[in-house]
């Protein structure tokens, strides 16, 4: 995905269409849904970020659309009561507008709006969006006493602080929200730096200040970013807390599209257009804080992150508490990914039983199931369907077999062996058609991994323990 021209936004635009309801005039979908589908709602963030990259194609009839559909977005405004300045989540829902975060999704593109084309606007409509962004960062501001925010939120709000404050001339704004983002790279490393979702929140509000504004303790933050990424690859190799799959292929997600633009990508990337409009909350080309990072072990919040990558074979590995656990449906304890020509393959041990996972001698990955009172340990390893990767057990092909039994997994340039340090009697090993429980493409019953599991884990009352060899094939 090259940096976008006007061109390439009106591209966009046509591809929007299947979410454009002619009757509204407006996307009608509900965003907080994946995959994307057209639906009966209309979400006003989106909206106001479709007026957006309307109006950056620079053509007249797109703004003149743009700019009709803005000034009727900002009557749905809240004038009074409790949430005040606020949003409704969708247009049907005014005028209840509970949602108080829902402003800051909606300040995001209208701080880019005002910031780009104040002079195109009509007096009347440039002073109603600018009272509009006003009353938006007051709505935020008076939340200030009812609580803490989550650390994804907070980062939200003192980055629109500072990038709004700067607009309307606001010092005490902006001093305020510099003085959350040092508050902020004080904390340690957050879980949400562990997803490529979280990620893609986090970022358009990094971008909203300037690199001159960033402050230089966020320098580490920029670094890990960097090692998160494979430009072999084209794929997140990070810490893997939260990641979900459309297909054989992990999501494509905004920060998928800024690692693209920033470093690069051998392989190409297919992303929704929905994505494509999100990524008009980037600066383009990316700001570039780090050129490069060498980082491959970090702590993340209380878990341990460690990553190898070459050439065309990484994995990420993660520690995780026992007590966290059962909050991450889409945490991979241990994720393996190889390069092929127009694709990248993945191998994945997800969610179920806590497991340590500790380096060997040769990168051998040993992994320790811990056994818990009158609870079963639950053992599952996932790749993808179009690998075509072929299973041996003793040199023969099966689909359940005994643990006493060498067993490898052949994918095209390496092989992953499985051996059992402890010899566990009367356990067994399961192969089957399935879906990682990350899978976004559900509705047509169709299965895109081939899924592992082991039988009979019940039995045992000491550590199952299983050593990973990854060998590239001669």
């Amino acid at each position: 995905m090259t940096n976008p021209t006007q061109k390439n936004r009106k591209k966009i635009i046509e591809e929007l269409k299947p979410f454009f309801s002619e009757e509204t005039g407006y996307l009608q979908l509900n965003p907080h849904i994946r995959p994307y589908k057209k639906s009966d709602v209309i979400p006003v963030a989106m909206n106001l970020l479709y007026i957006l990259i309307m109006l950056r194609t620079k053509d007249r009839f797109y703004i003149e659309q743009a700019l009709t559909k803005l000034e009727h977005l900002l009557y749905f405004q809240s004038k009074e009561g409790d949430y005040h300045g606020n949003f409704p989540v969708f247009l049907h829902h005014y005028p209840r507008c509970e949602r108080y975060l829902e402003i800051m999704d909606a300040l995001f593109p209208m701080y880019w709006i005002m910031k780009e084309f104040s002079t195109i606007l009509v007096p009347k409509l440039k002073i109603k969006l600018y009272k509009a962004i006003e009353m938006g960062m007051d709505a935020i501001n008076s939340q200030d006493e009812g609580g803490e925010y989550s650390y994804l939120l907070t980062l939200e709000r003192a980055c629109l602080r500072v990038a709004i404050g700067q607009l309307l001339q606001d010092n005490h704004c902006v001093e305020k929200g510099r003085a959350e983002l040092e508050k902020l790279a004080l904390r340690e490393k957050q879980m949400c730096w562990g997803s490529p979702r979280s990620l893609a929140k986090m970022l358009p509000a990094l971008e909203l200040i300037s690199k001159e504004s960033m402050p230089k303790s966020w320098d580490s933050f920029w670094q890990y970013l960097n090692a998160t990424w494979s430009v072999q690859m084209g794929t997140y190799i990070g810490p893997t807390l939260s990641e979900y799959y459309e297909g054989d292929k992990a999501e494509a997600t905004l920060y998928h599209l800024y690692m693209e633009e920033m470093k690069g990508s051998e392989l190409s990337l297919k992303y929704s257009p929905i994505t494509l409009l999100q990524g008009e909350l980037l600066r383009r080309p990316p700001n570039i804080y780090v050129k490069n990072s060498s980082l491959s072990s970090e702590n993340l919040s209380y878990a341990l992150w460690e990553s190898y990558k070459n050439e065309d074979m990484a994995y990420s590995l993660f520690n995780i508490p026992v007590e966290e656990w059962v909050k991450t449906g889409g945490y991979f304890p241990l994720k393996v990914i190889f390069k092929e020509k127009k694709r990248v393959d993945s191998f994945t041990l997800q969610m179920g039983s806590p497991v340590k996972i500790s380096k060997q001698e040769n990168n051998d990955l040993l992994l320790t199931f811990e056994p818990k009172v009158d609870e079963e340990m639950d053992v599952h390893f996932f790749w993808n369907l179009s690998s075509k990767a072929q299973i041996s057990i003793e040199g023969k092909k099966a689909t359940t077999f005994p643990l006493n039994k060498p067993m490898q997994i052949l994918f095209n340039k390496y092989t992953i062996s499985f051996s059992f340090p402890d010899e566990p009697k009367n356990i067994w090993g399961q192969i089957l058609q399935s879906n990682r429980r990350t899978q976004l493409l559900t509705d047509d019953f169709q299965t895109f991994d081939t899924e592992l599991y082991f039988r009979e884990l019940k039995s045992l009352d000491t550590p199952f323990r299983i050593l990973l060899s990854i060998r590239k094939n001669n």
